[in-house]
C-alpha cells in the first residue's frame, strides 16, 4: 500500500466543481493507473483541500492553490510517484468547467501506530445491511456498527492479501461525531443511488496489522469511491 497527496494547479480562478466528485474521480484514476500499466488490488481517496475554500451549494469554491487531494493503492509494484505528474482532471457540467493538473506529488510515509490509536475520518464512513430487499444505511449508533465495521474490513484485507490476517481482533469505539448524515449522489453507478455516511472521530485498539490496514484501505463500504479514508487526529 502506498499514501500520496497530489497537488494540483490550475488557471480557473476560482476553480469551482461539484462536491459529487466521486464517480468521476474513480474514473479518472482508474485510467492512470491503466495508462501507467500500474497494477492494483484496490484503491481509497480523500476529499480536495485546500489553504483557502469553500463550499456554496453543490460546489467547491477554491481561492488558493494547490489544491490538495490525497490518495491511497493497494499495489505490490514499484513505480515512481512522479509518473502522476501532469495528469489532467477536467471537471465539466452545466453549471462549471474546472480545469486542474497535477503539478507535484507528495509522499506520505505510514505513521507509527501501535495496538491503540486515535483517528478521524477524512470523508465519511458508510455501513450498511439489507432488510427484506432494501440497503439500510446505518448511523453508528445501530448496535453492531462496530462489528459491520471490523467485517468489511477483513473481508476487504482478505480480497487484497489472498488470506485472513493473523489476529483478527479490532475495535471501533466512536468517541466524537464530527457531522450529521452526509448524502453522497452516486446516481452515474445506479440511477437514484444516494447513499449516507457519518464523519467521527474513533479510537481504534486490537490488532497493529489491521489497524495499520484501516489507515491504508479505509473504514467501511465504498472505498473506492472515496468512502472511509482515515487519518491520526490532530494530522493534515
Amino acid at each position: 500500500m502506498m499514501r500520496i497527496k497530489f497537488h494540483f494547479q490550475t488557471k480557473n480562478q476560482p476553480a469551482l466543481f461539484s462536491i459529487y466528485y466521486h464517480t468521476e474521480i474513480k474514473s479518472w484514476f482508474e485510467n492512470i493507473l491503466s495508462q501507467e500499466n500500474i497494477d492494483y488490488k484496490t484503491f481509497n481517496f480523500g476529499k480536495p483541500f485546500s489553504n483557502h475554500f469553500q463550499k456554496r451549494l453543490d460546489r467547491f469554491e477554491f481561492h488558493e492553490f494547490p489544491i490538495y487531494w490525497i490518495f491511497s493503492i493497494a499495489t505490490d509494484q514499484k513505480f515512481d510517484p512522479s509518473i502522476f505528474i501532469g495528469k489532467q482532471l477536467i471537471f465539466e457540467d452545466k453549471f462549471s468547467k474546472c480545469e486542474l493538473w497535477i503539478d507535484s506529488v507528495e509522499w506520505i510515509p505510514k505513521p507509527n501506530l501501535n495496538n491503540e490509536v486515535i483517528f478521524k475520518t477524512l470523508t465519511p464512513v458508510c455501513a450498511t445491511k439489507s432488510e427484506k430487499d432494501k440497503t439500510l444505511f446505518l448511523s453508528p449508533n445501530y448496535n453492531n456498527y462496530e462489528e459491520l465495521l471490523k467485517t468489511s474490513l477483513i473481508d476487504k484485507y482478505q480480497k487484497i492479501n489472498g488470506k485472513l490476517p493473523e489476529n483478527s481482533d479490532f475495535h471501533c469505539e466512536i468517541k466524537e461525531m464530527l457531522s450529521r448524515t452526509i448524502m453522497i449522489n452516486l446516481e452515474a453507478v445506479e440511477p437514484g443511488l444516494k447513499i449516507r455516511g457519518f464523519e467521527f472521530e474513533m479510537k481504534l485498539s486490537g490488532s497493529k496489522e489491521l489497524i495499520e490496514f484501516a489507515w491504508e484501505a479505509g473504514l467501511g463500504e465504498y472505498t473506492d469511491f472515496g468512502l472511509g479514508m482515515i487519518d491520526i487526529k490532530n494530522s493534515l
